[in-house]
């Protein structure tokens, strides 16, 4: 008991000088178990060491050694330092020398500063009264935003709270900066500076794309004496840089920013291309992209050409919350030259949409929609290959209209107003107006005794070619009863149309010029069909083979149509033409089937088509003296057909054909053959056409061809059987990794229209990601 009291008392005496040495020493030492050697020279310190000097630098471990007379602590194991600028140094054998003020190990060492970046080192020496940590070695930092930077040797300071390295390699792996998940993005320097806000790199290269086997150079970089990259502003900066594809030099700016990866939306020039046309020579396209706000951005696009007056074309695009506006215009001071076919004077256009949404009820449809679609010159589109999301080059009628749609779950509303344009035509024939169009919708009756009533009421009144006008109104009343099966399978279903028309016209054939006329016309139909099934369970298939069967009634007369063209989609309908007033008279007899087979699934439900075959005759009571020019008003209609034919899941095939009634001719043939795999796509297509049916024959054939990952060609091109000529055959070829896309193209069209001669142009374009990448302007509730 006396020698434990002694043994007390001497380690409360030596914790006393112990305190009193730290304090003059500047160093706080506490353990749970002390232990002194060397006549008092150095201090064990076993289990919870903990020490901190006066500037509050603290350090943590589970083993240390204490030389008094140096001030020198020393740990062994895992150690943890929390200094006085709130940076954790999470280590092992660290050395704590508070004589010399610093902090060193030899030994792999974690820091975690203030903005809890992670930094990885081989050894650090950190100064106590300078509030700076070095490294040199293997350095790795990885940020808070899980961003990793490379470093031979790096200072970081506390006071400053930066970071300044060497030998930088630096990847921005944050999933926002890749547009593409192949996307690599990184910076390389001699020297970098990290900030909370700014990084700078001094003689660095920049660039987007994915790391290549071999370190081989990437696709594109940008090398500058000098990058900064503003995390605030999201941009980055360079003086003197060259832009380099495949290291090879293409520009040089003396000063140069973009948008950083982050930014999808940023004001700038997008991607150049050039040109070469055979009518209006070789130009240069540099489009401008101006942001003006989160949901509205402005895009001007210069043309220049080498040979004629430059274009300028413009698109303004904004969104509302419930509203979408898109506005595309341009302006051309014309050809330089006249000739027999160009002639002098401005082009331009004006194409504008706005969209709206009226409705503040998810069950109910309300939109309003205005196009405006204006050129001063027919041939103006086409000649200058003017194309957008609003724009078509090939367009050959101009739509101006304003429409209105409400629909709930009673009824359906439509409201039209509309000025159409042909450029085909010259003069006062071009135009021809819808003004109102009128249509209303609504189910009046759904019971299981008598099937479904739906009516339908549309006012119309259209003017074309100058001096034609008429007015129709028209009220149809459409009946289909429900479905019964006969005692001998036969699947059953009756139809019927009732239609009244009032109408006034002028100027038209086939209608009377009276003030008002009233027409009243109805049909009904018997549908009969009885299908065949058989499951083959060994096969996994399906087939099925259905005969169909229509009779078809309609006790009132009809106007002349001239060449109504008869196809297989109007087989089995009541009302076979298109005009609004009109249903064909007579009695009829529709006869077909439908033969398919079809995979059948694990379940036992139907699965994918395999083939279908379906054909069909209309066989009439007699003659309809009033559809002249159309196998529809002869007793005997054309055999019409369909048939799809699917080989694999690279290859399938279809086939429409039409044949006389005497089973000789064919009046029409359509054929389509598709390939389709992961690198290569094969489309040909054959229509004839004959009597009734037109008179055209031509076959049109695409290739695209994948060379490998990366480098992809495509073929086209149209040939007139009638003429034996070609019309048109392009010819591209494409070069598309993640961070480059740049392709050539060669087309060769041999249209004539006007100033439009047969051409050859030729159209190079070159994008770099993400630069050329901007998305379309969003509205946030």
């Amino acid at each position: 008991m006396k020698n434990k009291l002694i043994y007390i008392l001497f380690l409360f005496l030596f914790t006393i000088l112990l305190k009193t040495a730290s304090a003059a020493e500047e160093l706080n030492i506490n353990a749970t178990n002390i232990k002194l050697e060397n006549e008092n020279k150095k201090v064990l310190l076993r289990g919870e060491v903990s020490a901190f000097d006066k500037k509050n630098n603290r350090i943590f471990t589970d083993s240390a050694d204490y030389y008094k007379e140096k001030g020198l602590l020393e740990t062994f194991g895992n150690t943890k330092i929390i200094t006085s600028g709130g940076y954790t140094v999470i280590g092992s054998n660290i050395i704590f020398d508070n004589t010399n003020k610093t902090i060193v190990s030899n030994f792999d060492t974690q820091i975690i500063d203030i903005d809890n970046n992670n930094i990885f080192l081989d050894m650090f020496s950190y100064s106590i009264d300078k509030g700076m940590f070095f490294s040199k070695g293997k350095i790795k930092i990885i940020d808070n935003k899980d961003n990793k930077y490379n470093f031979s040797e790096v200072y970081i300071d506390e006071k400053k709270n930066q970071i300044v390295g060497s030998d930088v390699r630096a990847f921005l792996d944050e999933e926002k900066y890749k547009i593409d998940s192949r996307n690599d993005p990184r910076f390389y320097s001699n020297t970098m500076v990290l900030k909370d806000n700014q990084n700078d790199f001094d003689k660095g290269v920049f660039t987007y794309c994915k790391i290549r086997e071999g370190e081989k150079c990437p696709p594109w970089s940008i090398k500058s004496k000098k990058i900064k990259h503003d995390k605030v502003k999201k941009t980055i900066y360079y003086d003197k840089a060259v832009l380099r594809v495949y290291d090879f030099p293409i520009f040089y700016f003396p000063k140069f920013f973009h948008p950083d990866p982050t930014v999808k939306r940023r004001s700038g020039f997008l991607t150049p291309s050039f040109t070469d046309s055979s009518n209006i020579g070789s130009g240069l396209e540099i489009p401008y992209f101006w942001s003006i706000a989160k949901n509205q951005d402005f895009t001007i696009t210069p043309k220049l050409y080498s040979s004629e007056n430059p274009l300028l074309l413009t698109e303004y695009r904004k969104v509302w919350e419930k509203t979408k506006l898109m506005v595309n215009a341009g302006y051309t001071e014309g050809y330089k030259k006249s000739t027999a076919t160009k002639k002098l004077g401005d082009r331009m256009h004006l194409f504008t949409r706005i969209n709206k949404d009226l409705s503040n009820n998810e069950n109910i449809v309300s939109e309003f929609e205005l196009n405006i679609q204006q050129v001063n010159n027919e041939t103006y589109l086409k000649i200058h290959d003017i194309n957008s999301a609003l724009i078509n080059s090939e367009v050959s009628v101009l739509e101006n209209s304003l429409d209105y749609s409400y629909q709930n779950d009673d009824y359906f509303f439509s409201a039209n107003a509309s000025a159409f344009e042909d450029l085909t035509k010259s003069g006062r024939k071009k135009y021809e107006y819808l003004l109102p169009y009128l249509s209303f919708d609504k189910n009046l009756l759904a019971n299981e005794d008598f099937g479904l009533v739906d009516y339908n009421s549309t006012l119309r009144v259209k003017n074309y070619d100058v001096n034609k006008q008429t007015e129709f109104f028209v009220n149809d009343f459409k009946w289909r009863s429900n479905k019964w099966l006969s005692k001998f399978g036969l699947e059953n279903q009756l139809k019927g149309l009732v239609k009244t028309v009032n109408y006034n016209s002028k100027n038209v054939d086939g209608l009377k010029d009276d003030d008002s006329t009233s027409e009243l016309s109805g049909v009904i139909g018997f549908i009969s069909k009885l299908p065949f099934f058989k499951n083959d369970s060994q096969n996994n298939s399906n087939s099925s083979f259905t005969p169909n069967f229509l009779l078809r009634y309609a006790p009132s007369h009809m106007r002349k149509i001239e060449n109504k063209k008869f196809t297989f989609s109007d087989l089995y309908s009541l009302k076979k033409t298109s005009e609004i007033d009109v249903i064909e008279t007579g009695l009829s007899a529709t006869l077909g089937f439908d033969l398919e087979k079809n995979k059948l699934n694990a379940d036992g439900t139907v699965g994918a088509n395999k083939y279908s075959f379906s054909a069909g005759q209309v066989i009439s009571e007699k003659e309809n003296r009033d559809l002249p020019g159309s196998s529809l008003g002869q007793r005997f209609s054309d055999v019409v057909g369909s048939s799809k034919y699917r080989f694999n899941e690279k290859i399938d095939t279809s086939y429409n054909f039409a044949i006389d009634q005497n089973y000789e001719d064919f009046n029409m043939n359509e054929i389509g053959l598709n390939y389709k795999d992961l690198n290569t796509t094969f489309n040909v297509s054959y229509l004839e056409e004959k009597e009734d049916l037109g008179n055209q024959e031509y076959i049109k054939t695409s290739v695209g061809l994948g060379l490998n990952e990366f480098n992809k060609i495509s073929f086209s091109s149209k040939r007139n059987l009638l003429t034996n000529s070609a019309e048109f055959y392009n010819i591209s070829y494409e070069y598309i990794n993640d961070c480059l896309k740049a392709g050539i193209g060669f087309r060769r069209e041999f249209y004539t229209d006007r100033d439009v001669e047969p051409e050859n142009s030729l159209q190079f374009r070159i994008s770099i990601v993400p630069f050329a990448d901007i998305s379309s302007p969003t509205f946030n509730r």
